[in-house]
């Protein structure tokens, strides 16, 4: 039987994503309207690591000099309709070498650190991933958003 797929012209995009917890709360950024962990899309040519500090410092306002540890958590796929991708989002959990200050970054809006019962209250389907790789929630996440 030949497979056929049903998103014959579809594009893939992998980003980074960080889990940055601080006193059983986790940092979210609003960088599109809605509440999401900070991260974003890995440039051609870089590393993992390379693109989580090129993303942190331009969503929370890390500094160069930041120094962190980060270990790999989770993958999450999700099918984006408006835009017609897939996207691969590898879920990093950062750990801060030394006392880091967070601000809002040129690529942001806000950033708040939530707890898991404000996490439960907003509405958009990526905070899915911060209560499941964040708080260790057994939750169910749609592939298609």
């Amino acid at each position: 039987m030949k497979y056929e797929s049903i998103y014959p012209n579809a594009i893939y995009r992998v980003s980074a994503k960080a889990v940055i917890k601080k006193e059983n709360k986790i940092l979210l950024v609003n960088e599109d309207g809605f509440f999401e962990l900070p991260g974003g899309g890995i440039d051609h040519g870089e590393s993992l690591e390379v693109a989580l500090k090129r993303e942190l410092i331009e969503e929370v306002g890390v500094k160069e000099s930041d120094n962190f540890d980060y270990k790999i958590i989770g993958i999450q796929q999700h099918y984006d309709l408006d835009r017609k991708s897939w996207k691969i989002a590898i879920i990093c959990e950062i750990d801060f070498m030394d006392e880091t200050q967070f601000s809002v970054g040129v690529d942001a809006n806000e950033l708040k650190f939530f707890s898991h019962d404000e996490l439960k209250q907003l509405p958009n389907p990526q905070v899915k991933w911060a209560r499941k790789y964040g708080f260790g929630e057994d939750i169910e996440i749609d592939e298609a958003m």
